[in-house]
């Protein structure tokens, strides 16, 4: 049998060159929030509890919004730099990022009040935004959710909130993976120019919808199967430890500062 003259004849494809810039910018921008996820729960916890970082964490960034005088601000400003500096270095950045962009935002928010005859005000604001996501910033780089979590149904928050925020966590990185998956699939697959690429990412968006209706239901059957009555038990209680009693000594001496400073105006 002979082989017909066109298949014998060489081709070469040299496929138009097309720019890769949006599927690289997402699936780069996926890992890296995926990866601060995964290593948050990798972290190892602290000698202090998480139930009283969360609420000397908190009592400080109330302390900062209420505060009127800027000689406050800067004084918490400097012993948050001073403790972020101690963090392991690939948790660093991500602190710092996370508070300089919600700063950011706050500024260009708040910019028309520099025209208007008020910049301290954007100034002000901005570093409270700064401080604030800072220390959540913080919190997260040294405590695992799980641990937050726990922590937040010994404070008395209801159940309801608790579980939507431990599922939203967790749901967060298993469809991540998924996009994940399904945009180094559409990468590797990609040849050539391709003029809708609007369509491969509703095909992402789609294929995310449809397994977290399956993770759902999974979940709903797993939770049914197991007696969840959407009840979290507080954590047995621990005895007061010197960290605990360091760090509860600490936040009383800035309410005293707070509150001396705030008497001075």
């Amino acid at each position: 049998m002979n082989i017909p003259d066109w298949m014998n004849e060489e081709t070469e494809y040299i496929p138009q060159r097309d720019r890769e810039g949006f599927i690289s910018r997402s699936l780069l921008s996926l890992l890296g929030t995926l990866s601060r996820f995964r290593s948050n729960g990798k972290v190892r916890p602290g000698k202090t509890a998480a139930e009283t970082r969360l609420i000397c964490s908190l009592l400080t960034i109330v302390m900062v919004s209420l505060s009127r005088n800027a000689f406050f601000s800067y004084a918490v400003l400097a012993l948050l730099l001073a403790r972020i500096c101690f963090l392991p270095s690939d948790r660093l950045p991500a602190v710092i990022k996370g508070a300089a962009g919600a700063a950011a935002f706050s500024v260009l928010i708040l910019l028309p009040s520099v025209f208007m005859g008020s910049p301290r005000t954007m100034l002000t604001v901005s570093l409270k935004v700064f401080i604030s996501a800072g220390i959540l910033g913080l919190i997260s780089a040294c405590e695992p959710f799980n641990r937050i979590t726990a922590s937040l149904r010994s404070l008395g928050i209801p159940d309801l909130f608790i579980f939507i925020l431990d599922l939203t966590l967790k749901y967060i990185v298993l469809l991540g993976e998924a996009c994940e998956e399904a945009l180094t699939a559409i990468k590797l697959r990609s040849v050539g120019r391709n003029a809708s690429k609007e369509k491969a990412f509703s095909g992402v968006l789609g294929a995310a919808f449809l397994k977290s209706k399956k993770m759902e239901d999974d979940l709903t059957d797993a939770m049914a199967c197991r007696g969840f009555e959407g009840e979290y038990r507080p954590p047995a209680k621990r005895s007061m430890t010197g960290y605990d009693i360091c760090a509860f000594t600490f936040i009383l001496v800035l309410f005293a500062l707070f509150l001396f400073l705030e008497r001075s105006i």
